[in-house]
């Protein structure tokens, strides 16, 4: 009866310390699975983050080719501007010359 008392109470004292380990390894796993979860959720904000400077990125490029359109454009009327009021200082010329001729006559 002692034998079995003792082994008993040694079975329970290793069924505590199994407890305690169990609780251990449960707390260790939860902080791992709560450390992981932290940093699942800054990489998600991280991923938020680029996916919207990717966005802002594309929608400037957009941009910026309609700017280049809008440049071009202006640069034609502008040659072509400059391209009459080339014609038109010849003609003011030609005209001069003719009212100078005229009047020497």
């Amino acid at each position: 009866e002692v034998v079995l008392r003792d082994e008993i109470t040694t079975l329970e004292a290793q069924r505590k310390e199994d407890e305690m380990e169990k609780r251990r390894i449960e707390d260790a796993y939860t902080e791992r699975v709560n450390g992981v979860s932290e940093e699942l959720g800054f990489a998600r904000s991280q991923l938020d983050s680029m996916k919207d400077a990717s966005s802002k990125v594309e929608e400037m490029n957009k941009r910026m080719t309609e700017y280049r359109k809008v440049i071009e454009d202006l640069e034609k009327q502008l040659q072509s501007v400059q391209k009459e009021r080339a014609d038109l200082e010849m003609s003011v010329a030609l005209y001069k010359q003719k009212y100078v001729l005229k009047t020497f006559e």
